[in-house]
């Protein structure tokens, strides 16, 4: 079953994000507040797959202040398929085409609140997905030049980020004291899954990657890089982003949307 929203819906240049129609298309995902909702408290979001596409449902208190979304462009659609584990629990974006209609097919989970539950400001920061790219993922010179897996923050502003460019995973942390970026010593191999985990603890950024092989997850590589970063402070209005580029204004880039064309599970985005 296709996870899209209708064209007539949601184009390059228009944005509808509807939070019940949300709900009703993104599957299960849960939003776990472990302290009071406040800037300093520890709080994790999770979106998993393992109910199937079409069930959501948000935990923590926070429903009401946590809208997520499916935007899609040029018949573009997630669909469910299997994760490392055998599991029915990932879903499948669309494939390469590097014509300039390429299909795109992207989660946004966004809060509008007073108090945003997805800016790190100065607190430490986890972002972990297992992946599996495609052979063909990207191309230089085309709309789709990268794998966006998860990303909040535009490149020249605040930002945290885990991305898969030409086959090698990389992440990125930048806040009021400059950028800081990780990149893996190797290239991923194309149709195997991977789990990665980008972290920012005081001024150390990591990155772990691990391969599953044989049943297990097994660490290929952690790679870190001491550099202070500052406060990741982010605009209320801009979204997080799940295997795609946002645009400023909430919708999919057209100048690179960095569409992931391949398989993801299991994401998590971890403050505090």
């Amino acid at each position: 079953m296709p996870l899209s929203l209708p064209s007539a819906l949601i184009t390059r240049r228009s944005r509808t994000l509807l939070a019940a129609l949300a709900v009703a298309l993104l599957t299960a995902a849960t939003l776990t507040l472990h302290a009071t909702p406040a800037r300093a408290a520890s709080r994790t979001l999770t979106v998993s797959f393992a109910s199937g596409i079409g069930a959501s449902s948000l935990g923590g208190g926070l429903a009401s202040s946590v809208r997520l979304a499916v935007l899609t462009t040029d018949g573009g659609a997630l669909t469910r398929t299997t994760a490392a584990d055998g599991s029915r629990s990932a879903v499948r974006t669309p494939a390469f085409n590097a014509t300039t209609h390429e299909p795109h097919a992207v989660i946004t989970v966004s809060d509008s609140t007073p108090v945003d539950v997805l800016d790190p400001g100065t607190a430490d920061v986890q972002i972990q997905a297992e992946v599996s790219v495609d052979a063909l993922s990207s191309e230089n010179g085309t709309d789709d030049n990268g794998d966006n897996v998860i990303q909040r923050g535009r490149f020249a502003a605040p930002q945290y980020k885990l991305q898969i460019d030409r086959h090698v995973p990389s992440c990125r942390m930048t806040g009021s004291a400059g950028s800081a970026r990780v990149l893996a010593p190797a290239a991923v191999v194309p149709g195997d899954w991977y789990r990665l985990t980008c972290t920012r603890s005081g001024s150390v950024v990591s990155l772990v990657v691990q391969h599953y092989v044989g049943g297990t997850w097994q660490t290929i590589s952690t790679t870190s890089t001491k550099r202070a970063t500052g406060s990741i402070d982010i605009a209320p209005d801009v979204p997080l982003s799940i295997g795609g580029k946002l645009a400023g204004n909430g919708s999919i880039a057209t100048n690179g949307a960095d569409q992931l064309n391949g398989r993801y599970a299991n994401l998590l985005v971890r403050i505090g």
